[in-house]
């Protein structure tokens, strides 16, 4: 199916099972669903947009939720994408520079919520300029004991979490034959985000 082209231009849907392990996490299962459509039935060119969301949920209680779209307009005049997302997830922080020690391991509890938003106009036909912007959220709970790495190191910042917002323009130059299976072709994306923690 991915070599051969794509002759009825209809929506299709997709759902596939996610599994997976980790020591911190346990074992983590789900799924993942991609919806498929076409702005433009009529014009050939116009490239193909979906949506497509993921969730997963672990025997340690920590969740993965996102949701990510990519909207072609008709004949590729513009190009939005958008991706809305919730983690709750652990990690081991260690300290900072580069020598740290595995003794000084602290288990920290991460929850982040993450928004993003991206558009892109075509000018000639392989130059996209546009912008990005979004926000995210962190929060991070650990250990209450204050000889803890976390807690004695002067040089951790923002150990309850933060806010950050950012905007910026964009590019891209693509060439690919086709965005979901390329067989030929390039894409070279640039950004540049103004960050600010609020």
């Amino acid at each position: 199916m991915y070599f051969n082209t794509d002759s009825n231009r209809k929506p299709s849907f997709l759902l596939l099972p996610a599994i997976s392990s980790s020591p911190e996490t346990g074992i983590e299962f789900g799924g993942a669903a991609i919806l498929s459509f076409y702005s433009d039935t009529i014009n050939r060119n116009t490239r193909v947009s979906n949506i497509f969301g993921y969730a997963t949920l672990t025997t340690k209680g920590q969740a993965k939720l996102s949701l990510n779209t990519s909207y072609w307009t008709p004949q590729n005049n513009w190009h939005y994408s958008e991706s809305i997302s919730y983690y709750n997830y652990p990690f081991d922080f260690y300290g900072i520079g580069n020598n740290t020690k595995l003794s000084n391991i602290d288990p920290v509890f991460e929850r982040r919520y993450k928004f993003s938003f991206a558009g892109e106009k075509l000018f000639g036909d392989r130059f996209y300029v546009g912008y990005v912007a979004g926000a995210v959220k962190y929060f991070y709970g650990y250990q209450p004991d204050p000889n803890a790495t976390i807690n004695s190191d002067p040089g951790v910042q923002d150990k309850h979490g933060g806010d950050i917002v950012y905007v910026g323009p964009s590019f891209t130059y693509d060439t690919r034959n086709n965005n979901t299976y390329t067989t030929k072709g390039i894409i070279i994306s640039g950004y540049y985000n103004l960050m600010q923690g609020i």
